[in-house]
This record gives structure tokens, sequence and C-alpha cells, in this order.
């Protein structure tokens, strides 16, 4: 007569039961990841080539933005890597490895648990750091690698009037403040007080202060974009003051304008979206969020090799060879000192469309000359 098979216990069910929602809820993820990280390949090397080839293109701005592509691109990669090995961790840990004599169950899930807890702590961490470095990664200029991209675009725009940039700036950096004092107090408040078998950032009293870093690094875009716009209708209105819509160089700065802003409302959206991580709402299908964060991974790291593409595409103000630019020209290209008389502002607008009227009738100083602040 052979042995009786022991029913499931309650805990043993559970187990099982949450195990299996997990990889169900990851395998989506994985799938529409997968697709973005084989299309970040391609970017990245198609930014790459587009790089190398512009010999006309100071080799350190080139430096910097292949740093910045590849940077981003190697966090994109790791936050991927790590959904892989927890998945990994959860099917042979549960399912698959054998079972030593006397070990239970849930003897089996708690080392899958630890291993999936501290792969999840690196991921909230290399999660919130990536669109703080995205805040300047992205930039058509130079400046300080992994600081300020997005701020750097403001920057460059508002010279040389750069009060407008200390908001963003000040909320930047609270953003990075938040995010240590939250890695602080988790592994003082909670890891170092009760192990990480029960790590979960949705339960932990401090993860208010992850919270908070991901709604600064958000402010921070939406004033930047927002600055940024409004520039970009100035240049329009003044395009239509001066009369010079039919200039090459004035079609080029105002691509690049719309392209800044379009990019910078896309990455608005999408970084929103993740913020359904924190709403621990049942409603609101396990599957979907992790997908969602999945998407987000991927789209957070492709976004400044997207950006080197289309400006590429875009035919802007890189490739005029007539306005010899040199690797600081994007901060002086046809940006005047902002004003707060609309009358001064006109008069100075006026200035630069006669200069520009007089470039396109051969009455200028250069043909490749531009106006500059």
């Amino acid at each position: 007569m052979s042995d009786s098979v022991k029913p499931l216990t309650q805990s043993e069910s559970s187990i099982l039961h949450s195990g299996g929602v997990f990889m169900v809820e990851y395998f989506p993820s994985l799938m529409t990841e997968s697709l973005i990280w084989g299309f970040h390949i391609v970017a990245i090397s198609f930014a790459t080539y587009l790089l190398l080839q512009k010999r006309y293109f100071h080799s350190t701005p080139r430096a910097i933005l292949l740093t910045a592509v590849f940077l981003m691109f190697s966090l994109s990669s790791t936050l991927f890597f790590l959904h892989i090995y927890q998945f990994a961790v959860q099917a042979k840990g549960i399912y698959l490895a054998d079972s030593l004599p006397q070990q239970s169950l849930s003897d089996k899930t708690a080392s899958v648990q630890v291993a999936n807890n501290k792969a999840s702590f690196a991921q909230d961490i290399l999660f919130a750091v990536e669109p703080n470095l995205r805040i300047g990664c992205a930039t058509v200029g130079n400046g300080w690698l992994c600081a300020r991209s997005l701020i750097w675009r403001t920057w460059s725009i508002w010279a040389p009037d750069h009060r407008i940039v200390i908001l963003p700036i000040f909320l930047w950096i609270a953003s990075l403040g938040s995010l240590v004092a939250w890695t602080i107090t988790r592994v003082t408040l909670s890891i170092e007080k009760n192990g990480w078998i029960d790590f979960n950032f949705r339960n932990d009293d401090p993860d208010f202060l992850l919270l908070t870093n991901y709604i600064l690094s958000l402010c921070v875009n939406g004033l930047s974009t927002t600055f940024i716009g409004y520039k970009a209708w100035q240049f329009k209105k003044f395009k239509r003051f001066a009369n010079s819509g039919s200039s090459l160089l004035t079609e080029h700065i105002a691509k690049i304008l719309s392209l800044l802003v379009e990019s910078g409302l896309v990455y608005f959206l999408i970084f929103s979206v993740q913020l359904v991580n924190f709403v621990p709402d049942p409603n609101i299908s396990g599957i979907a969020a992790a997908v969602i964060a999945g998407i987000g991974n991927q789209l957070l790291g492709l976004y400044p090799t997207l950006i080197i593409t289309l400006v590429y595409l875009k035919k802007t103000v890189w490739d005029s060879s007539e306005t010899n630019l040199n690797s600081s020209s994007f901060t002086n290209i046809a940006f005047q000192r902002h004003h707060d008389s609309e009358v001064e502002s006109n008069h100075e607008w006026e200035s630069a469309g006669r200069g520009e009227s007089e470039r396109k009738s051969g009455m200028g100083d250069s043909p490749g000359r531009a106006v500059r602040s």
C-alpha cells in the first residue's frame, strides 16, 4: 500500500499561490521589457554611429554624449537583468530546486524572499537615480555629466539670465537629498532592525521620502519644460515680428526648441505613470503595474539616445556647416536676455531681426553669423 500524500497546509498553499501570482505578473513585464531593451540596443548603436561620424562636432561634447547614452543604457540594462534574476530565483527556489531533508516549503521560500527583496531594494535605488541622471544627460551641449541635463537645457536657453534656473536646481538637489535620506532610513530603521525578509517599500514608514524624490524629479522636469516652452513661444513670436521665417538658422532653432518641449512633455507623462506603483490599491492589476514599471525602466534610459537620434533626423543646428558652431554654441545662439518689459524685449528682437534681414540680403558681416547675446 503506497504512502498517502499529505495535503498542503494553509501556509504552503499560500506560498505556492503567491509564487504563481508573482511569475504571472512578471512574465508579461519581462516580455515587454525584452522588446524595448532590444530596440534600445539598435538605437544606441545608431546614435553612436551618428555621433562618431560628425567630424566637425568637437570631441568633448561627443565624449560627454557618448558617456551619457552608455551610462543610461547600463542603468536600464541593470534594472532589466535584476528583473530576470528575480523571476529566475522565484522559479528555481520554489518549483525547481530539490528539497533538503526536513526542509519545509517555508524554509525554501525564505531564502528566495531575501534574494528578491535585496534585488528590489537595488531596483528602487537605481530607478530613483535614473531620472536624476537623465535630468542632464539628454542635452545637446556640454555640462556636468549625470548632474543637470534638463536643468542645463534651461540654463543654456535662458542665458545670460540664469536666475530662472535657481528653483529647478533647488528642487533637483532636494530630490537627491530625499533619495539619500530614504536609503539611510531604509537601512537603519528596517533592514538592520527586521532583516531582509520583511522588506517592502510600500509598507515602510519612510517610504514617503522615496515618493518625495519621484515628485520632486517630476517638478524639475515640469518647471524646466515650462521655461523652455516659454522661450520657444517667445522665439516663435520673434520670428513673426522680424519676418525671418525663411532663415535656415531660425528654422533650425525653432525645431530644436520644439523637440525639447515635446520630449520634456513625453518624459513627464512616462514618469508620472510610474506613480501607480506607490498606490497600494487592490483594484489596480498587478500585471499592469509590473508592465508599467518594466516599460518605465527602459524608456527612461532610452530617452537620451532617442533625443540624439531625433535631433539628427530633424537636421537641426548640429548639421549646419554655415553657422560655424562650437561646442557651446547652443548656449549662445539667438537667445537674448529676458526682460520684464515687453517694449525692451521687442526692441531687442527688432534689432536682431534687422541683422537677420541684412544677413539674408548680403549686408551682414558674414553669411554664417548668428545673433548672439
